[in-house]
């Protein structure tokens, strides 16, 4: 039995097909056209770009990684998440926006670790403010910041220790 008659046999809905360069819409409702290669890009991401565990390969909507993202960062550093019920309209919306939301320069959609701009919230409400450049992110900052002071801590001690 094919997995499509296995599917309608127990009552599942139709497998969600992508195809590369065709218009696609994800179970979430976004919609848009599928790049023409596995390359990730402002409306989805390559799920083979990530390290984390995905049942199989293609693309996912992009802001429903933004907002998987924001939980599972908020539940590591203690703090309150990007709303998960915002809807990806909104967040599509601030993506159209051309500039950092805080340095006011150009945003540059790279795809890449340190590259892709991050979506900048209030981390005591949630509530979302706009797109920032890696480096302009504060709480990224903020943990390099900690970082650095584990380092001069450590440092510090070892110095105080040699005879």
């Amino acid at each position: 039995m094919s997995a499509e008659k296995y599917r309608r046999a127990r009552g599942a809905k139709p497998a969600n097909k992508q195809t590369l360069g065709a218009y696609h819409q994800f179970p979430c409702g976004c919609a848009g056209v599928l790049p023409i290669s596995r390359t990730a890009n402002k409306f989805v991401f390559c799920s083979n770009d990530f390290s984390h565990r995905h049942h199989g390969s293609g693309f996912g909507c992009r802001v429903r990684q933004i907002l998987y993202g924001s939980r599972r960062d908020a539940l590591r550093g203690g703090y309150t998440p990007i709303a998960p019920n915002t809807p990806h309209e909104v967040i599509r919306r601030l993506m159209d926006k051309e500039t950092c939301e805080l340095c006011g320069e150009p945003l540059v959609w790279g795809f890449k670790r340190g590259q892709t701009p991050h979506l900048h919230h209030n981390h005591v409400t949630g509530e979302i403010h706009g797109f920032v450049h890696a480096r302009c992110n504060i709480w990224a900052m903020e943990k390099e910041i900690r970082r650095l002071k584990k380092i001069i801590q450590v440092l510090l001690l070892s110095e105080n220790h040699q005879p």
